[in-house]
């Protein structure tokens, strides 16, 4: 089981290379310039096809995702109430 983050307003989908590689997911080639805040650009040129179900079903979902080496930084945990 993985846990993932759906967000239904993004236009792409994007993987992990660890998660790729620990899964030995097949790669194809892609080109997909990745355009971020302060206009930093990063070329994905790796694409997977990915079968996602949920824990409490059987149905699955084919999705094309983007192969990217990391999709955040480490967020340290706080409680929101102290910081408001």
């Amino acid at each position: 089981m993985i846990n993932c983050l759906e967000d239904p307003g993004s236009q792409v989908t994007l993987v992990t290379e660890q998660l790729v590689d620990s899964l030995d997911i097949q790669r194809r080639k892609g080109n997909l310039v990745l355009s971020g805040i302060g206009n930093r650009n990063v070329r994905l040129q790796d694409e997977v096809a990915l079968e996602v179900s949920p824990e409490s079903s059987e149905h699955f979902y084919l999705v094309q995702a983007y192969v990217i080496p990391k999709i955040s930084t480490h967020v340290p945990l706080f409680d929101v109430n102290e910081v408001m």
